[in-house]
């Protein structure tokens, strides 16, 4: 990538994807990607049951070339508060990790989800301090 537009909060080719989230799913900075690179693919959205509740679970395929990024959750029931506020791997205090290898990380909300109680999740990448 050319200077003045590597960084991993920049977006070099302007396709309104960060750099560091094209490098987490093993898409080019360099070149135009679709937004629909990223969503989540059917299948790796669902609820799970465990007593009496559900709870939310997702999965975010990425690619295995993501040396250096790390992958975190952040989960609302509002779309405006995300928790945690700032994620880092570890932090997970309001998910549960289920899965985390090169090619996939699922967590599962540790919030039930239910008649009137809406749950979202959005997956964030990060670069290691």
């Amino acid at each position: 990538i050319e200077a003045g537009n590597t960084g991993p909060e920049d977006d070099f080719d302007n396709d309104g994807i960060l750099n560091i989230t094209e490098m987490a799913l093993g898409l080019s900075p360099t070149a135009t990607n679709s937004p629909n690179s990223f969503a989540i693919a059917a299948g790796n959205l669902s609820l799970q049951s465990s007593a009496s509740s559900e709870f939310l679970q997702a999965t975010m395929l990425r690619s295995a070339n993501n040396v250096g990024v790390w992958l975190v959750a952040q989960f609302s029931s509002d779309l405006t508060t995300w928790l945690p506020v700032n994620p880092f791997p570890g932090s997970n205090a309001t998910y549960d990790v289920m899965e985390s290898t090169s090619t996939r990380f699922t967590v599962k909300d540790k919030t039930p989800a239910g008649p009137g109680v809406k749950r979202f999740v959005r997956f964030r990448a990060l670069v290691p301090n």
